[in-house]
């Protein structure tokens, strides 16, 4: 994906601060002027309110300044708050070209038991979070540009799970694997309601990172499928190898 007219293209990252985040903003910013959303940790990269001096010669540059992300601190369960990221993305740069949602929360509890009672926000922030974000720009800014979306190629990346494909159910799994097969199916709606303004919509599936796939094959995955043609696919990430769905 290239920018025009010299311009570099503009992705929103969500969840900047977590471990696929700080992956994937150390990884794209050399591209990319990248939004960093974050709310509780500090970001492990660069932005205009954070950057980084060797203590042994604090007036020597060092290239992790180089290009800084723009770091906008939020809670995404409030509706509110996702209105207030999108205004300011869209006041600093003029537009989104891009927007990764990598934000999310584990799903680490039983049915049974009362074990249920996490399960709202599981769903809110895995689920129907990226979605809310996705149609805020959609209403905000891509429905009022299909040119500049064809053009740049605009997409989504949703951040999925292998886990939501898997029939093999595993203790304390059930509200996490759910919410993300249901982020499946709403990405695909997504896709199809974002045609018409030729923005595309995807998910990247891994399997659980880093434990199991390296970090640097699900940004390879994320990189793929902003680069890619397709729209109301999922890129599934597993220990031997990728499968486009």
């Amino acid at each position: 994906m290239e920018g025009m007219n010299g311009e570099r293209p503009v992705l929103l990252l969500t969840g900047a601060s977590g471990t696929l985040g700080t992956a994937l903003g150390s990884a794209l910013r050399s591209r990319y002027d990248v939004v960093a959303v974050r709310r509780f940790r500090q970001l492990r990269f660069a932005s205009q309110l954070r950057s980084f001096v060797d203590p042994l010669d604090p007036a020597e540059p060092l290239e992790e300044n180089v290009e800084p992300s723009y770091e906008i601190v939020a809670d995404l369960s409030d509706v509110r708050e996702i209105g207030r990221v999108c205004d300011i993305a869209l006041a600093k740069f003029g537009r989104v070209d891009v927007l990764v949602n990598a934000a999310g929360v584990p799903g680490g509890a039983t049915l049974l038991r009362g074990g249920l009672r996490p399960a709202a926000r599981v769903f809110e922030i895995n689920a129907l979070v990226p979605i809310r974000i996705a149609v805020e720009l959609t209403e905000r800014f891509w429905r009022h540009d299909e040119a500049g979306n064809r053009a740049r190629s605009r997409c989504i990346v949703n951040l999925g799970a292998a886990s939501s494909l898997d029939l093999e159910p595993h203790l304390g799994g059930a509200a996490f694997s759910s919410a993300k097969s249901s982020l499946n199916v709403l990405t695909g709606h997504l896709a199809h309601e974002l045609a018409p303004f030729s923005v595309r919509a995807n998910v990247v599936a891994p399997a659980p990172f880093p434990t199991v796939v390296p970090t640097e094959r699900v940004v390879a995955a994320v990189d793929q499928m902003i680069s890619a043609d397709e729209s109301g696919r999922m890129l599934v990430v597993w220990p031997d190898g990728d499968e486009l769905i």
